[in-house]
């Protein structure tokens, strides 16, 4: 009979699938089973018993978790050897021979004498490389996704750092600043405009930067290299450079000059990745990352970063360029306006003293003849008059000083008149005075004198003719106006408006208008009118030209500037947006005559600024969601807003997490069946397609611009980042959800296994030594006592085996409600702790499998962990049920912890309350640990929405 059980023992230890081997106290082997053989890599158990302990282990290398050597003096045998009782643990197992790893979860336990020794050890191996490759992945998987979301945040703060100024020059170190030192340890900025110039360089030591400048002053680079910047921004093509150790060693073996080896050594440059500037098509110059003394070396991972940053600054770099061309030309405009006004200021000076001396001369003509006063009060100017009956002449003071004579100088006559008028003029003067003479026609007309120093002068002269009664003419009283400083003014004013018209016909974007007091336009000219009839405005009142929708505001804008006020607004219609400047003109006394307003569209510069915002604002309402369906609405309706279509679509294409395409529509219309339609591709960085975004117009006479498209470029990009976060997780999510439901499979087996095959065999094993002890109690004493020790061992293994079965899956579980497993569990443990376990429960329905084992688990750690760490006096655990809600919490009175900092060593090791907390958000719950050192611990668990069955 017990030749049988013998049998049958060695049946089960043959194939069960758990290595197993028992060691003496000397080290060398009394047994081993088929898996211990396999696992150790021995073709049969005689082989690996018959094999030297010594000669077994320099088949292989032991290591740790972490991968460093495992020292063989803390092997669970070694340490059984010497009488304790090992914890299990996990190691690598790599066979020198093919380099191949194997994870096993190994123990150890002494099996002692009469006399309390060491009889010998029992070793166990448990294969479990399938599922450390399993976790392994799933960190890896989820080290990925957390880079992912480093970038994208990265990326989102440097838009919203390089879209803060419009400042050219700090625009361009801050391009250097945001790589360092997130992406690299050296940034450099080089910027190609007639030449290429190094703008900026940051590290993450700025004592350090000066050396680059004095590298790059001592070594420059060569500009027909094939390769380095100049190549660079030749081609437009980024170039990466994954290790720079043997470049830089024939760069010093090149350089002559010991201090330039020096300050090259200095560097410490180890990889570098030089990336073209690139920005409507243009290569602006060329951004380089570095990497030194941190050890980091670029991959292609890096290159994609640094390509989308460096697109970024690009945009960023152009857009202050612009800015500051922009505020380069209004400086220009500007001194070009204070240098005219300047000179009509000067100008008027000049009219103000001739009007000045007009004025003293018709105060001294107040005082004269009544004639003169008479010809001050029509014209304040000289009057003459010519008698015909005794063909005499009469000049007032005014008309000496306009033909250029002193008072009185010369006796006025027509024939002195006539020889100093101009001779280009003189005939017709001379036919306008004959009329009136002889017909009694009245003239006015312009001429010009020519006075004793030579100059001329342009005069304005009307003569009216006196008649006796029978119509003979008797005299002819005329005035002579000087007019020249007017015509001068004039002059100026119409050069002026020539420099007013240049100044229109060459702005970017824009017009100039001049409109008097009456409102009048002077002028109304440049390329950006939005309506071209506008050049026929001129001469024309604002309410004379035809109706805009800008009229009431601009009539606003005129009277402010005519009150001496300047002004500055932004107004829309016709989707356009214009920039209004307008500012009073006034001459050398202060006083204003007219206002002028420089207008310059500026639509598509707010619309890029409006464009680069809702970007900016949507990839941050994308990274807060990781659900499909919510992402594609999102996009799909923002591709509506962005691009002003009728309708818009998102489609992704089947993959490994969906199977059929998903879709989402937004706007009015069905995509694709337009007159107009727009489609973008959505790909990874690898190229990888994703899907496409879609966008329609029902009518073809507004299609789609180059703004459009690129703001569906970069829709598409950020789609791209965002779907791949969304699908990383479901696919993360789905695996972790079945590697848990795998581990519970696995358990309920391995108890199920352990309890009715294992169990039911120490049963039999014990009842079969209590039958033998009966035989042999009376013949030998001595092997009574050893059966006796025997059966005791027994007991002790089916009490351990049926622990573990219970650890591994709960039997009440399976026949009772959560309720009671939950108060069972509490009941066991304060038996076996000696702690005072308060358990205040609940009636609760039944629950899916899943929900109820997570409690169940909660509770077995946290108790484990109160029993091993927290020395507390009292637990208690409550298990809570509403309607909507089931909670379960476990408060100690412990010496608490620092949850951050265990959570955190968690994380190394992948096991305890972390593993609960990602396996309670696997199912949806939440799990809350609250703790500091010295306060105790409150542990707790809950689902919400948690569906009975």
């Amino acid at each position: 009979m017990a030749q049988i059980d013998r049998n049958r023992l060695q049946l089960i230890l043959d194939n069960t699938p758990d290595g197993i081997t028992v060691q003496r106290p000397d080290g060398s082997l009394l047994y081993a089973n088929a898996a211990a053989a396999e696992i150790l890599g021995f073709d049969s158990p005689e082989e690996l018993v018959n094999t030297p302990v010594a000669q077994i282990m320099t088949r292989f290398e032991i290591l740790d978790e972490q991968g460093n050597p495992f020292p063989l003096t803390q092997l669970p045998s070694r340490i059984a050897m010497q009488g304790q009782r090992p914890k299990d643990i996990l190691v690598c197992f790599r066979r020198l021979a093919d380099d191949t790893l194997q994870w096993s979860a190994v123990g150890a336990r002494p099996v002692f004498d009469g006399d309390g020794a060491v009889l010998f050890v029992v070793n166990t191996f448990r294969y479990v490389t399938d599922h450390i490759r399993a976790l392994h992945a799933e960190r890896e998987t989820r080290l990925r996704a957390e880079e992912m979301e480093r970038h994208l945040s990265f990326l989102a703060h440097s838009g919203e750092i390089l879209a803060q100024s419009l400042n050219y020059d700090e625009t361009l170190q801050r391009v250097a600043q945001l790589a360092v030192p997130d992406i690299a340890d050296w940034c450099a900025v080089d910027i190609c405009l007639d030449e290429v110039e190094r703008v900026a360089v940051a590290h993450v030591d700025p004592a350090k930067v000066e050396l680059a400048y004095e590298l790059q002053r001592r070594l420059p680079p060569d500009p027909n290299a094939e390769t380095g910047i100049y190549n660079v921004l030749r081609t437009g093509e980024p170039e990466i450079y994954h290790d720079l150790t043997e470049l830089i060693e024939l760069a010093l073996q090149r350089i002559k000059n010991e201090e330039d080896r020096e300050l090259l050594r200095q560097l410490d440059l180890r990889s570098v990745i030089i990336m073209p500037l690139k920005a409507r098509n243009r290569v602006l110059g060329a951004i380089t990352f570095a990497g030194a003394e941190s050890g980091r070396r670029f991959t292609e991972k890096d290159l994609t970063l640094a390509e989308e940053l460096a697109r970024r600054a690009a945009l960023a770099v152009d857009n202050a360029r612009l800015y500051a061309d922009a505020q380069r030309l209004n400086e220009q405009l500007e001194e070009r306006v204070a240098h005219r006004t300047a000179a009509l200021r000067q100008s008027n000076r000049r009219l103000q003293t001739k009007i000045e001396e007009v004025q003293a001369a018709e105060e001294r003509l107040r005082r004269s003849e009544m004639q003169l006063a008479e010809a001050q009060r029509i014209a304040h100017l000289g009057s003459w008059e010519w008698s015909l009956q005794d063909n005499t002449f009469a000049w007032s003071e005014e008309m000496y000083r306009i033909l250029g004579l002193a008072s009185q100088s010369v006796r006025p006559s027509y024939d002195e008149f006539l020889a100093r008028i101009h001779p280009e003029d003189r005939e017709r003067v001379a036919q306008a005075v004959g009329a009136a003479r002889e017909r009694g026609i009245p003239f006015s007309l312009h001429h010009r004198l020519v006075v004793e120093d030579g100059s001329v002068r342009m005069v304005h002269a009307q003569g009216t003719v006196e008649t006796d009664g029978q119509g003979a003419v008797l005299r002819i009283v005329g005035v002579s106006q000087d007019v020249t400083m007017q015509k001068e003014i004039e002059e100026e004013l119409r050069r002026s408006e020539a420099l007013y018209r240049t100044i229109a016909d060459n702005l970017p974007n824009g017009a100039v208008f001049v409109v008097d007091k009456e409102l009048r336009y002077r002028l109304a000219r440049g390329p950006g009118l939005v309506n071209t009839s506008m050049t026929d405005w001129e001469g024309k009142t604002i309410w004379d030209a035809p109706a805009s929708e800008w009229r009431e505001s601009a009539i606003r804008r005129y009277r402010k500037a005519l009150e001496g006020e300047a002004s500055s607004e932004e107004v829309r219609g016709n989707d356009r947006v214009l920039s209004m400047q307008t500012v009073p003109l006034a001459n050398a006394e202060g006083d204003i005559y007219a206002s002028l307003t420089l207008m310059q569209d500026v639509t598509e510069h707010r619309e890029a600024e409006e464009t680069t915002r809702r970007l900016l604002e949507l990839s941050r309402r994308l990274n807060g969601t990781l659900k499909i369906d919510r992402l594609l609405d999102t996009l799909a309706e923002s591709a509506v807003q962005l691009t002003r279509a009728d309708a818009g679509q998102v489609l992704l294409t089947p993959s490994d997490h969906l199977d059929d395409p998903t879709a989402a529509v937004a706007g009015n219309g069905t995509p694709g069946q337009s007159e107009t339609t727009l489609r973008m591709p959505i790909v990874t960085i690898n190229g990888e397609a994703l899907g496409f975004l879609e966008v329609s117009k029902k009518s073809a006479k507004s299609p789609f611009t180059e703004m459009d498209q690129e703001k569906l470029a970069g829709l598409a990009q950020i789609a791209s980042i965002a779907l791949q976060n969304a699908l990383s997780f479901e696919r993360l999510r789905t695996v972790s959800q079945k590697v848990v439901s795998a581990q519970e499979e696995e358990r309920r087996y391995l108890s199920r296994e352990l309890h009715d095959s294992t169990g039911q065999l120490l049963m039999a094993l014990k009842m079969n030594l209590s039958m033998v002890q009966t035989e042999v109690s009376e013949g030998s004493s001595e092997l009574a006592e050893a059966l006796e020790e025997v059966r005791e061992l027994v007991d002790t293994i089916y009490d351990e085996i049926r622990a573990v079965s219970h650890a591994l899956r709960p039997p009440s579980l399976d026949v009772t409600s959560v309720d009671e497993a939950l108060s069972g569990l509490c009941e066991d443990h304060a038996r076996l702790s000696g702690m005072a376990i308060e358990y205040i429960g609940c009636d609760t329905p039944e629950l899916p499998e899943n929900i109820s084992l997570s409690l169940y688990r909660l509770l077995q750690e946290a108790l484990t962990n109160v029993a091993k760490h927290a020395e507390a006096s009292k637990v208690e655990v409550r298990l809570r049920l509403d309607e909507n809600e089931i909670e379960l919490s476990v408060h100690d009175d412990g010496v608490g912890f620092n949850v951050r900092e265990e959570l955190r060593g968690q994380q190394n090791r992948g096991v305890g309350l972390l593993g609960l907390r990602e396996r309670f958000e696997l199912l949806g719950g939440v799990l809350h640990i609250d703790s500091t050192p010295g306060n105790g611990t409150r542990v707790a668990g809950f689902f919400r929405g948690a569906s009975t069955n």
